[in-house]
């Protein structure tokens, strides 16, 4: 986008504020992943990734490693369609895995779901071993892909539309 996409402006507001309206009614407190000062006008603290430049599973494996919970939700800031009732079922079906994604029509969400502490050691040793794909990183903890129907009260289309360019915007 050539600019930090969580500051942009979508339908009035910055992408960013879709995902903390989302998280922010369920749970206990919100960090933000970002080593951008920008983002503590949102009033969150800001956690720096301890491995800068590596990416999306760096970004989670910051977070969790700064948090004390053991259920954390990961929402990307480029989804502005996902909503609480998705996460709040999410949430709901957790059982002993540790990392619970939603999928739709057989595609999986990386970037929305629960990840728990037990992914830590596994994330911090592929940043180390410079393996940054999310899924491969999932593949070695236990997880669950839910498949997201469309008969549930909270479906959107939409839910899980990126937005990725000025297009998108």
């Amino acid at each position: 986008m050539g600019q930090d996409k969580g500051l942009m402006l979508y339908q009035g507001k910055p992408l960013i504020q879709f995902a903390i309206d989302a998280i922010e009614p369920i749970v206990e407190s919100v960090v933000i992943v970002s080593s951008n000062k920008d983002y503590a006008q949102f009033g969150y603290p800001l956690i720096a990734d301890i491995y800068p430049e590596k990416g999306p599973l760096a970004g989670i494996y910051s977070g969790l490693k700064s948090v004390k919970s053991e259920l954390n939700i990961v929402l990307g800031c480029d989804m502005p369609n996902v909503n609480s009732s998705l996460l709040e079922h999410l949430i709901s079906l957790v059982d002993n895995e540790a990392v619970l994604l939603p999928a739709f029509n057989g595609k999986t969400e990386q970037l929305v779901g629960i990840y728990t502490k037990k992914c830590e050691p596994i994330f911090k040793k592929e940043i180390e071993r410079d393996n940054l794909k999310i899924k491969d990183a999932i593949s070695l903890v236990l997880h669950r892909f839910v498949e997201i129907e469309q008969h549930l009260d909270f479906f959107n289309p939409d839910m899980f539309a990126n937005l990725n360019s000025p297009q998108d915007m």
